[in-house]
């Protein structure tokens, strides 16, 4: 998955955006790129996956600096088949 994403943090912004750290001429950009991925095997009747997502906003400049922000995390993910239908199963 990959797409825009949309990212405003409030105490954030007002925080580089005071006169102590880059001043109030930083441009903050609030659309930037969202991408992810999750995956699931499996094996022998035990489920088995995981996944992705991080977001990153362009750099953004002020006349003090420039910065660039961004997230991102996984996850792990397990369980274990119950009930499997007749029609799913391999010949």
């Amino acid at each position: 998955m990959i797409g825009p994403g949309w990212f405003e943090p409030t105490e954030l912004r007002d925080y580089l955006q005071s006169q102590d750290v880059l001043g109030p001429t930083l441009d903050w950009k609030t659309l930037g790129i969202h991408a992810g991925g999750e995956g699931m095997a499996e094996i022998r009747g035990l489920l088995l996956g995981g996944g992705f997502y991080g977001y990153a906003v362009p750099s953004m400049a002020a006349d003090s600096g420039t910065v660039w922000a961004g997230s991102g995390g996984g996850y792990f993910k397990t369980g274990y088949v119950f009930f499997k239908m007749a029609d799913s199963l391999p010949p």
